[in-house]
């Protein structure tokens, strides 16, 4: 995630909103890539989650984000089964891939993730019964890594940082704040 990606999703949900006549409260982690100046929203408020409590407070850190990771890498496997059963090498399975072909495996695993999953998870980062008002869901390379088991393989990017690397003076700021 980048501050200019951001800026254009909010622009663009922000009109969204607008076009359905609606006013919205976005709770977001406090990652240097979300906080862009200037940004300018009228049917969109945004809170920031206070430093260093996003693996606390937010839903999608409360098991949202490994459920879907499952269920991703459990199609991958599935496939990479099915390729190695019809006699492909794990290179001439992964080879024809598309980032369409990703996106699909993307749509799919967040299909499979409930909607019980997700109203448990913001329970369980605090948000009330009440609160949470959302319609139910519907519907590699070839390099060598030591994973001994399914639940390695799901959290094995979970050290990955996803948005930008602050520079010293937002590390800073951040600080002073």
């Amino acid at each position: 995630m980048t501050g200019s990606l951001w800026s254009m999703i909010m622009k663009e949900f922000d009109n969204e909103m607008g076009k359905q006549k609606r006013k919205v409260l976005l709770i977001v982690d406090n990652a240097a890539c979300h906080k862009v100046d200037g940004l300018n929203v009228e049917n969109v408020k945004i809170t920031f989650l206070p430093p260093n409590t996003t693996s606390l407070l937010q839903p999608f850190d409360q098991g949202i984000i490994h459920c879907f990771k499952v269920y991703f890498r459990q199609i991958m496997v599935r496939k990479q089964i099915l390729a190695i059963e019809n006699g492909l090498s794990i290179k001439q399975f992964i080879t024809p891939i598309s980032i369409l072909d990703a996106l699909n495996f993307i749509k799919r695993a967040w299909w499979f993730v409930k909607s019980d999953t997700i109203r448990n998870c913001f329970q369980k980062a605090g948000f009330q019964e009440e609160d949470i008002s959302f319609d139910p869901i519907e519907e590699i390379v070839d390099v060598p890594i030591e994973i001994h088991n399914f639940d390695e393989y799901v959290a094995c990017d979970s050290g990955i940082d996803c948005f930008g690397v602050l520079t010293d003076e937002e590390i800073v700021e951040l600080e002073l704040e």
